[in-house]
């Protein structure tokens, strides 16, 4: 499954660039590194930095859990390398879960925010296991009229 809201498409568009991303125009990227710890997925780096408040306990459910450690903010400028930079992250991070899915699935999250008109803007990727609650429509995906949305699933 994949999402792009108008917003999304419109930033593809004026930019000359299709999602998935041609391997050519990507710069390269660092592949994430994703670790299993107690059945949860998480970013090496985010849950090294929040580990001590990475409680299941603490959270809802898993999902809140997951959401909460695995997200990074990325700059965007609003041209098409910060554009390219930020598409990237979230393809090499579909390179680096695709090594867990022989048992498991994931929503991946790409939004471009805004920020009210500011020229600086910030590019927000997160990621969860999927679960059967994760139903995302073209429809819902429209409903943030501030951001612009990409999700996808690995595998898709």
């Amino acid at each position: 499954m994949e999402i792009l809201n108008l917003k999304m498409l419109a930033l593809l568009q004026a930019a000359g660039i299709t999602w998935p991303l041609d391997p050519r125009l990507s710069p390269p990227s660092v592949v994430p590194v994703v670790e299993v710890i107690k059945d949860c997925v998480f970013l090496k780096s985010e849950y090294d930095r929040n580990k001590d408040r990475a409680k299941l306990e603490s959270f809802p459910d898993k999902t809140e859990l997951e959401s909460f450690i695995n997200h990074v903010h990325l700059p965007f400028t609003g041209t098409r390398e910060s554009l390219l930079s930020c598409l990237s992250y979230a393809a090499s991070l579909r390179e680096a879960l695709m090594a867990l899915t022989q048992s498991h699935r994931f929503r991946v999250e790409l939004s471009i925010s805004d920020n009210d008109g500011s020229p600086r803007t910030a590019c927000r990727v997160s990621f969860h296991q999927s679960t059967p609650s994760d139903i995302s429509s073209t429809e819902e995906a429209e409903g943030f009229k501030s951001e612009a949305i990409l999700e996808f699933d690995v595998p898709t």
